[in-house]
């Protein structure tokens, strides 16, 4: 009895471990991406020209949702932090993404 506990103990850590050494990697990958416009910064123009429409709705969005929140497509605060954090990623994301 103890050791099917315990075996089903190793069995979900070797998961959680698992994904947390495979997020490590992925969000080394995500810092390379978002790090790249220090290097070189003629992308953040492009980017504001492409994708303005796209940071405009984000942005008003989540103004809105404190001005009038029936007015905005956000209705809870995830939905804010996914408006803000669109805002960001459409700010630094690499010309190669498109």
């Amino acid at each position: 009895m103890a050791s099917n506990a315990l075996s089903t103990t190793v069995a979900q850590s070797y998961d959680l471990a698992n994904s947390c050494y495979q997020g490590i990697f992925e969000a080394w990958g995500i810092i390379v991406d978002y790090g790249a416009f220090a290097t070189d910064s003629s992308f953040l123009s492009t980017n504001l020209i492409y994708n303005f429409g796209l940071i405009y709705d984000s942005l008003k969005d989540a103004i809105m949702f404190f001005v009038d929140p029936t007015l905005s497509k956000a209705k809870t605060t995830f939905d804010i932090g996914f408006e803000l954090g669109s805002v960001f990623y459409y700010i630094l994301i690499k010309k190669s993404v498109y």
